[in-house]
Parts: C-alpha cells; structure tokens; sequence
C-alpha cells in the first residue's frame, strides 16, 4: 500500500479527512436523541455507510485492484444509503396517512358526541331528579342509601364531564387548576368501586406522595383513570386467580409517571398503538372510544399514555403528565 505525497499542503488533506470522520460521529450521537425513529434510522445508517465509503476511499491507494475494491464499495454502500432515505419516505408517508385517518375519525367522533351531548343530558337530569326524590318518598337501608349516594355521585361526573366536553368543542381548549392527583384517583376509585367489588378485584392505589400537585382538569382526567380501571377490570376475566389492579405514581425531574397495573389477559404487543384509534375494540359490544378519549385527553395536558408493558400475566398503562404550571404554554 502507498500514500501519495501531497508535499507543504498535506495538512489540508489531514485536516479535511479529521473534519469528515468528526462530522459522521457528530451525526451518528445526534441521530440517537432524535425522537422520529424513521429519521433516527435513516441518519444512523447515513452516517455508518458514509464512514464505509470512506474507508473504501482508500483502496484507491492500493495497485492493481484497489480502484475496482473502492468503486464496488461505492456502489454498495450508496445503494444502501438511497434504500434507507425511500424507506424512511415510504414509512414516513404511511404514517402520516395513518394519523390524517385518526383525525378523521376524531373529528367524526366530535361531531357525533356534540349531538349526543344534549340527549345526555335530558335523561341525566331525569336520574338526577329521582336520585333526591327516592331519599324523601320511602326509608331507605344503610345500603340502599350508600347505593343512591353511587348514583349521585356518577350523575355529578357525568353531568360535569358533558358540560365540560361541551365547552371543550365550542372553545377547543380545555380549563385546568393546580390539584392533587391523589385527589383525582380516588375520585375515580369511588365511582367504579362497585365494579371492583363485583368482579372480585382488589385495587391497590399507593400514594408516595403527600400531596401530588398538577395543573389539569379535574373532571376529564378523573374520567380518564375511570375509564383505565374499567378497562383493567373488563380485561380481567372469570377464569384469572391473580385478580389486582395497582396504580402507582413516581416523580422524575418535572415529569409525574402514573402506572395502572393490571392482572388481565394482556394486549398483543401489534395492538399497542391501534388500541388508541377510534373504532377499534377488541370487545364484542365495545365502540372503541374509551382509549381514543383518554390519549387525547392526555394529550390536552401536554401528556403521554402508552402501553408500557404488557404480557398473558397483565398490561401497564403509563401516563407521563407535566408537574409544572403550564398554562401560559397552552394559551393559543
């Protein structure tokens, strides 16, 4: 092998070589923290091939077959680069198509709730209204009095959740204030408590902080942990000795991480992210709304929701929600 002799001006070439493989590794470090994984890949293989080009750049020094060496690995490893920018197009495209048709379906979804609403609310005022008179026509058991206390309190729910969603539509912003999250949870463990009871489930709610303060809405996400837990319990079917549902929360940094943790039948780990589509339930009577109007809920609160693990042995739903006071962030 022989280098040729670039005389006074070989620092140039030193340094245009240094300058280029400090680029590729800038690149290569930069691309891991970039949050679209298409471009991620794309810039992860840009980089390793523009390296390999490189380094087959210098079989051209090589006599005789070196020439052919470098230009073989030329073609390779361009070929490579232009297969992971179509891919990284084709993928990219897919999903932005993927999400114009979510939206779709959620405005259709908003359009369909917004006539819903006012018939809601006629046959809610109607429980409402028998709710108090029931107490006052006839004496009622300690029982039968905590059972009218459960109708009042889910009527109040929803009476706020449908105000509120109204007012959400007109105004598309929703209204938030500093509370306690904890709070919150046993609001919704309180409504569905009945459930819990029925299906045999023990919930677990461990509160490690004394109080949680978060700037949201209390009404939409107290809906939200409702329609988690119902879901966890739906999830938890007859034939399951392990029957618990666990809700556990932890601060990292300014960010607060909620856990619901169940022993259901588990989500295929293909159905993570379709599960948040509208429409789509694997449930035979289910509309496939519950878990659409959770993430965008999150959503509102500047948050996240995914399915952090899920297995035959049970799911973990994690919502990721802002600890700080955002509200001049959400201003439009």
């Amino acid at each position: 092998m022989y280098f040729p002799i670039y005389g006074d001006l070989h620092y140039l070439y030193l340094l245009h070589t240094s300058s280029f493989v400090f680029l590729l590794i800038i690149i290569y470090f930069i691309s891991r923290g970039i949050q679209n994984v298409y471009l991620k890949e794309f810039l992860g293989a840009f980089s390793l091939c523009s390296f390999l080009l490189f380094i087959t750049g210098f079989m051209n020094f090589i006599p005789g077959t070196g020439a052919i060496i470098s230009s073989v690995g030329v073609i390779i490893f361009s070929s490579i680069i232009i297969f992971s920018f179509v891919k990284m197009n084709t993928l990219m495209t897919i999903n932005y198509n993927r999400l114009t048709e979510r939206q779709k379906k959620l405005d259709y979804t908003g359009e369909l709730t917004t006539s819903l609403i006012h018939e809601v609310n006629n046959n809610l005022q109607i429980i409402k209204a028998y709710s108090k008179m029931l107490p006052q026509s006839t004496p009622l058991t300690t029982e039968s009095t905590h059972m009218v206390q459960m109708i009042q309190k889910a009527s109040k729910q929803l009476e706020d959740l449908t105000r509120n969603y109204a007012v959400y539509i007109n105004r598309n912003s929703v209204d938030f204030k500093m509370v306690d999250l904890n709070t919150v949870i046993d609001g919704a463990i309180d409504i569905v408590s009945e459930m819990v009871k029925e299906k045999r489930i023990d919930l677990f709610f461990e509160k490690k902080y004394k109080p949680l303060k978060a700037y949201v809405s209390e009404t939409f996400l107290k809906q939200v942990f409702i329609n988690l837990i119902k879901n966890s319990c739906e999830s938890i079917t007859e034939e399951k000795e392990a029957r618990s549902i666990k809700i556990e929360t932890i601060i990292l940094a300014d960010q607060i991480y909620i856990d619901i943790i169940d022993t259901g039948h588990g989500i295929q780990a293909k159905n993570w992210e379709e599960i948040f589509d509208p429409f789509i339930s694997s449930k035979s009577n289910g509309m496939g709304v519950g878990l659409p109007f959770v993430r965008k809920i999150i959503f509102e609160h500047r948050g996240e929701i995914s399915v952090h693990e899920s297995s035959p042995m049970g799911t973990t739903f994690r919502i990721k929600l802002p600890q700080y006071e955002f509200s001049e962030l959400y201003k439009r």
